[in-house]
Formats: structure tokens, sequence, C-alpha cells
């Protein structure tokens, strides 16, 4: 039987995720402000204003963080959040530094300074900060606030890439790539474009997760040949109902590729990936279709129906 394959374009792929998912090269990051902060009960803005108001920069921030987002029922409010964060800021709270370095490069309650919002970045960076040492290293490369050095941004990079900071990672490969800063090196730079898909993918990013899987699936950006592996993340990604990891699922299923040929079950996946309109699915679904007996296909459809119907009853559940 005659499928589609899975795309080899996976750098491409990889990149278009990697872009969409990150723009550090591009803007600034604006630093995690959800893992930063404590539980539920204790993002209520009545209780940050009155921890924040007492002094405590953890609260500063995180209140600073609401404003400047809109959220937990905080009306969006750029200068009161830049008032917050600076008083974080002041007591070295580096990702209320990296905030402000944000503010400052945006224009974001503020009059955009790039010298400043280099200051405000630096002082994050040079407490571990990842964020702002990807941003610093941004504003290295593309001479903003401060003088053009490659080789800076490099190492800027080299140190948020090693706390797996995935952009940073992408970046990085980036300018092993195109010989940015360092030699040009294609093994070092799939290395680091392999790391920020596992980064990203470990994340629960699906589309991340999927071309991971490809990664190992094709042997590409350095990844060893593993279809076992491959389906494990083609598996967490097509849970999450992505249309080509179910696609993908599919055709390892039907050849027996990291798991035991099962074209009942090939079928499920396909049929789900059509649904969502994957081209490769549909055509595989068809080619099944001529092979499996009438009672191999309804019990493909009941098993793609079940598995709808189990993703709905989840999705309603509360968490």
């Amino acid at each position: 039987m005659k499928q589609f394959p899975m795309s080899d374009a996976i750098l491409t792929r990889m990149r278009i995720i990697l872009l969409a998912v990150t723009l550090c090269a591009a803007s600034v990051l604006i630093g995690r402000a959800d893992t930063q902060q404590g539980d539920d009960a204790n993002r209520q803005p009545n209780l940050l204003l009155a921890k924040a108001e007492k002094g405590d920069a953890q609260s500063q921030f995180e209140l600073g963080a609401a404003l400047s987002l809109g959220k937990f029922g905080v009306a969006q409010d750029y200068e009161e959040a830049v008032r917050w964060l600076r008083k974080a800021a002041e007591q070295n709270f580096a990702p209320a530094q990296n905030h402000m370095g944000v503010c400052y490069h945006d224009g974001l309650g503020l009059t955009i300074n790039y010298e400043e919002a280099v200051k405000w970045f630096r002082k994050a960076a040079e407490q571990g900060d990842a964020d702002a040492q990807c941003n610093l290293g941004t504003r290295y490369l593309r001479g903003e606030g401060v003088a053009t050095n490659l080789v800076e941004a490099v190492s800027w990079y080299h140190k948020a890439a090693e706390q797996n900071l995935a952009e940073a990672q992408y970046n990085l490969g980036v300018c092993y790539r195109d010989g940015q800063g360092v030699e040009k090196d294609e093994t070092e730079a799939s290395k680091w474009y392999l790391l920020a898909l596992r980064s990203n993918a470990a994340t629960g990013n699906a589309e991340a997760q999927n071309a991971l899987g490809e990664a190992f699936y094709l042997g590409k950006l350095g990844a060893v040949k593993n279809a076992v592996e491959a389906m494990r993340w083609f598996r967490m990604a097509a849970e999450q109902n992505l249309a080509a990891a179910q696609s993908n699922l599919g055709i390892c299923y039907e050849r027996g590729d990291g798991v035991a040929k099962y074209e009942v079950e090939a079928y499920k996946w396909d049929l789900l990936a059509a649904a969502q309109g994957e081209t490769k699915a549909k055509h595989n679904a068809s080619l099944l279709e001529l092979l499996l007996s009438p009672e191999d296909i309804a019990d493909g459809k009941r098993r793609a129906q079940d598995w709808l119907e189990h993703r709905k009853t989840t999705s309603l559940s509360p968490r």
C-alpha cells in the first residue's frame, strides 16, 4: 500500500514552530510571570496589593505583571504596572528587572529607551535570569541600546540555553548555522535546534512534540533514528488532538514502526486527523478502507468516536 510519507522538511517546520511560539530574536521575552507566582489564592488582587504595599518584592512583581497583562481580574494599566515592577526591581528581584527591560524596550507605560532596557536586562541577566540573558543577547545581536557584538550575543545565548530556555537554544542554533559570533557549524546548530524542540516539547507544546517525533523518526537534527521514541512524542501530541501527529501515529501503526502493527488503530488515527482536514491522513484512511474488512472499518470508526467522546468528557472535567 503506497502511503503519503511523513514530511522530510522537518527543519523548516521546526523553525516555524519555534518562531511562532518564541520571538526572542525579533523582540523580547517578557518572562514567565505565571511560573513565578504562587497558588491562585495568593494571586487575588487584594492579597497581592496588601503584600506588595508591605514591601514584598515577589508580590510587587506579581501585581505589576498582572497589571501589565490584565490578568486575575485586574484591568490592564501599564503605568501602574511599571510603578510596582520598579519597586520590585529596585529590590534586585531579577524577574521584575527583566520585565522593566521589556517595558523600556517596547514602550509599555514608559518612553522607549533601549539603553535603559539594556541596563535592566543586564541586572537580571547577571543574576542568572534566563529570559533576561536571552533578551540581552538579542540586544547585542541587533545593536539596540548597546554596540553590536555578536560574540557577546552568543555568550549570553549560551548562558540562557544551558538553562533549557528554548528561545535561546534556537537563537544559538541560528548563530552556529550562520556563523554569527562563532564559526559556522551545522552539527552544533542541529544540536541546539534539537534541544530547543525538546525544551518546547517538555512544556506540552504539541507541535514541538510532533516535530521532535519526526526528528527521531527520520534521524534529523542530529537525533539518532528511534521509532519507539518517535512514537512516544507522536502520541503525546496526538492526544492533544494535533492532526499532523495523529496522521504520523497512524503511519506508525500501519507500518509497525516503533509499535506492533495494528491497522485498525492506524485507521482510527487517520480518521481523527482526516476529520481535521489532514490530506495525508485522508489518503491513508481511504487506502486502509480497501484492505480492512467491514467489521474492522466499523471498529476503527467506533474507536475514533470513543476517543472524541473521551476527549470531550476530559476537557469538561473540573481542574
